[in-house]
């Protein structure tokens, strides 16, 4: 755990190092959910009084995207952490089905020799 490689880039604000700090802290509690993360790109943008949280999440063989809106940085960064945490356990069961799939062909292959 703790491979993932996260970039964050701030446009139209200064990031502090707390929110840096925050955004790296949720991105790092998804991992418990996969261990297939290999980086986040992660652009946090403000236009007035918008604050956007874009989440890019490359994976094995995926990439899983999330945007949100709030008139509060961190609060768009949680529900797009959220919505990336509902695709990475999707993702994850698909990857279980297909194990599962797989294993079922085989043992019906070697049935029949």
């Amino acid at each position: 755990m703790g491979i993932m490689k996260i970039n964050i880039t701030a446009r139209h604000f200064d990031l502090t190092s707390a929110l840096k700090e925050y955004i790296e802290e949720t991105l790092t509690k998804l991992e418990r959910f996969s261990n297939h993360l290999i980086e986040a790109h992660v652009i946090l943008e403000k236009e007035g009084y918008r604050h956007i949280a874009e989440m890019v999440l490359h994976v094995n063989r995926s990439t899983l995207m999330a945007k949100e809106e709030s008139d509060d940085m961190y609060m768009a960064a949680d529900r797009a952490a959220e919505k990336l945490e509902k695709q990475i356990k999707r993702y994850e069961e698909r990857l279980k089905d297909e194990r599962h799939r797989a294993g079922s062909r085989n043992k019906e292959t070697q049935g029949r020799r």
